[in-house]
């Protein structure tokens, strides 16, 4: 009894351990997280400020990016015109050489306009309050705050669709509102989890309380429904960058991206071909030996041909496919919206490949919800297209807000979903023959 009762303390000490270094790496990611966050408003408090030129015409362009006419280095973007069209108030480098009395400033993103002519200038207000102010006056642009908004419900149920498929297809029955369901609280788990693929383990652990059977299968559907995810979230953007060489070539970071990007697709393809393009448990004897002398080599097997089912049956992947682009589409015609609420003037197309590239980095798993990362992401791309950071900040912080929104209701959804559940009461039809 004394070695058994030593046993079980051991074992209850190794597990107490485990939770406290799960628990510190927690802390550790979410304090990066926040760091990234605290360092950018610290750059945009002290590296920005906010200028009130007096113009001899008023003909400023709202949230047009302007450039100094003797300094074309310098560049303004315009917060708003006051005082009847006299007043431009601008964002610029606090870093940057002093103005003169009386000056020009010259058009960047909008050439038709015509050249402003100042007279007089003064500084005014410090970054965060006008951070703040951008934030605040997303209201005056209502409705592209609520289409942003609107469209990340629409884009998540799009995926959701595309689960929902892949559950068919192997014969795994569960109902359109338990997969909603279930959807929304892998949404919810997803805001605080890291990376954007942490809600998946929660997705996977309620599909299995779905059956007591097949288990196995029900885990990996989420599993399956990311790696049909992926190819759109990695070839849309190299598509909408080669469909602009001139923006993707002429910039030393997009056309680092762009290589990177093109890299990884064609690696992955590699593999897929390699893994799944013949059943490896029937060609090769190592694996037939290790599925019969391993007790996990079964389930290894089990798990194999579960994705490959999947990933070859021309059908599911068309209709995957076709749905991973219009729920990207929708997610990126999101964030462009937000981005019109909080006054960015970048065209669809550039906005759309470099949003991509946000959303790639967001997915690799190092803060919680992608805080931080997101933030540094979307002002690093979005300096290429002559965005403010303070303006990329208003917007990646809007587009976390958007999608806390879909995992507050996640989060009821979950309330329901802890209570106990009911299993089905009976096996699935044994899965389909593979294709």
């Amino acid at each position: 009894m004394s070695d058994q009762a030593a046993r079980n303390a051991q074992a209850a000490s190794q597990s107490s351990l485990k939770r406290a270094l799960k628990a510190a790496g927690f802390i550790a990611r979410l304090a990066l997280g926040l760091g990234i966050i605290a360092y950018l408003l610290y750059w945009i408090d002290t590296h920005k400020s906010c200028i009130d030129f007096t113009l001899a015409a008023p003909s400023a362009t709202a949230t047009g990016t302007y450039a100094d006419g003797s300094d074309p280095s310098q560049r303004f973007v315009v917060l708003e015109n006051a005082a009847g069209g006299t007043i431009l108030r601008t964002i610029r480098d606090k870093g940057t050489a002093p103005l003169a009395e009386t000056g020009t400033l010259v058009p960047v993103t909008t050439p038709e306009a015509a050249a402003l002519q100042w007279t007089a200038w003064a500084p005014s207000r410090s970054g965060l309050r006008f951070l703040w102010e951008i934030t605040g006056g997303t209201l005056d642009r209502w409705p592209w705050l609520a289409s942003g908004f609107l469209l990340v419900f629409v884009g998540i149920s799009v995926i959701t669709v595309r689960w929902k498929l892949i559950l068919d297809t192997q014969s795994l029955h569960v109902a359109w509102g338990r997969v909603f369901s279930i959807s929304f609280v892998g949404i919810f788990f997803n805001s605080f989890m890291p990376g954007s693929v942490g809600g998946d383990l929660v997705r996977g652990y309620y599909t299995t309380r779905e059956s007591e059977h097949r288990k196995t299968e029900l885990f990996l559907s989420v599993f399956i429904d990311r790696i049909l995810g992926t190819p759109s979230l990695l070839i849309l953007p190299l598509v909408a960058m080669a469909m602009q060489p001139g923006f993707t070539f002429g910039n030393p970071m997009t056309r680092t991206v762009f290589i990177a990007l093109a890299l990884i697709v064609c690696t992955l393809f590699c593999m897929l071909l390699v893994l799944f393009k013949h059943d490896l448990f029937e060609k090769y004897g190592f694996f037939k030996r290790l599925e019969h002398k391993a007790s996990i080599g079964a389930l290894i097997h089990r798990a194999y041909a579960a994705v490959r089912l999947c990933i070859t049956h021309p059908a599911l992947v068309a209709k995957g496919l076709t749905l991973s682009v219009a729920g990207q589409v929708a997610g990126v015609t999101a964030a462009f919206c937000l981005s019109r609420a909080v006054g960015m003037n970048v065209p669809f197309i550039d906005f759309f490949s470099l949003y991509l590239i946000v959303l790639c980095v967001t997915a690799v798993p190092l803060t919680p919800g992608a805080l931080g990362v997101r933030e540094a992401a979307m002002v690093f791309m979005m300096k290429t297209a002559d965005v403010p950071e303070v303006s990329s900040v208003a917007l990646s912080l809007l587009i976390y807000a958007g999608t806390l929104a879909c995992g507050a209701v996640g989060a009821l959804v979950f309330i329901c979903l802890s209570g106990p559940q009911g299993r089905a009461p009976a096996a699935e039809a044994p899965g389909p023959a593979h294709p």
